[in-house]
């Protein structure tokens, strides 16, 4: 199947694949469909694990235009296998985000049983196709932002309001929670530290803070008998992330956590609620 593609500049494009590919397939510029008058004027590489091809386009991406590539032809891996004819993905040209771009939206640190992982749900909130190699996981050692992981190395682009599910084990997480968006796991190389008490999340760009949000395990559920395996969720993509009371934990009817989907939290309500008052201070429903 086609796993996703990546623009690496204007004109210039990189198809990747599930499987490796036969070369004499991958070599014909006939397979490969774009719409908006763009077409593939000839071949630049193809990888060396035959994953992944790299195309020439007629004329350079314009921003904040969504394209969609498909197979006119077959494909095949080394094994015979053919790409169902008519598969299709969108892309475009990526930008780089600004602060408050993408949001932390999702947060495991204190992962389910001694095979879970922990993992970080981002969103992306902006009307820009963002490529996350040019974002970086990171979190604070000594007081001070570290430099952070790569989140894609190969590149992936995150479409306006889709979410991604960032870390190490996307297999581990699939088992233990209900998911949906399976194409937007993210399996990270390394992934940074984050303490089941408290930590701090953050996301970088071009050394700059896209998103960042300081938790602590009190901010879950009081009644909660056990946090292990349970999410904190974003209320809203609106509010800031450093707003306390804009997160909760995950509800148990979705298994405590939502990955890669709404949050069982989210809602529409934007303000924020500062106050809460009850007259007076001691009342009795059946007056005893």
């Amino acid at each position: 199947t086609i796993v996703r593609l990546t623009n690496l500049d204007s004109i210039r494009i990189r198809l990747f694949f599930s499987e490796k590919m036969l070369i004499q397939k991958l070599c014909n510029t006939n397979v490969y469909h774009i719409d908006r008058n763009c077409k593939v004027d000839s071949i630049v590489e193809i990888s060396m694990d035959m994953k992944s091809v790299t195309l020439l386009l007629n004329k350079k991406l314009e921003d904040g235009i969504v394209y969609t590539l498909s197979i006119n032809d077959s494909l095949l891996d080394c094994m015979g296998n053919i790409i169902a004819l008519q598969s299709f993905i969108r892309f475009g040209y990526a930008q780089l985000p600004d602060s408050f771009d993408i949001i932390i939206n999702e947060a495991l640190f204190d992962p389910k049983g001694s095979e879970g992982v922990d993992f970080i749900e981002i969103f992306n909130r902006s009307e820009k196709i963002i490529d996350l190699k040019e974002v970086r996981l990171s979190n604070l050692k000594n007081n001070k932002i570290d430099s952070g992981t790569i989140i894609s190395y190969e590149g992936f682009q995150l479409f306006p309001e889709n979410y991604a599910l960032l870390s190490t084990n996307s297999s581990i997480i699939q088992i233990q929670y209900a998911y949906k968006n399976e194409q937007n796991f993210i399996q990270m190389k390394e992934f940074p530290t984050y303490s089941n008490d408290e930590g701090v999340v953050i996301l970088l760009s071009d050394n700059k803070i896209i998103d960042r949000f300081d938790y602590t395990a009190e901010m879950h559920y009081s009644l909660l008998k056990s946090l292990d395996g349970v999410s904190l969720e974003r209320i809203n993509y609106h509010r800031k992330t450093q707003d306390g009371s804009n997160w909760h934990s995950a509800a148990s009817t979705v298994g405590y956590a939502t990955p890669c989907y709404k949050n069982s939290s989210y809602s529409d309500n934007i303000e924020e609620i500062t106050h809460f008052e009850a007259y007076p201070e001691i009342f009795s429903p059946d007056q005893d």
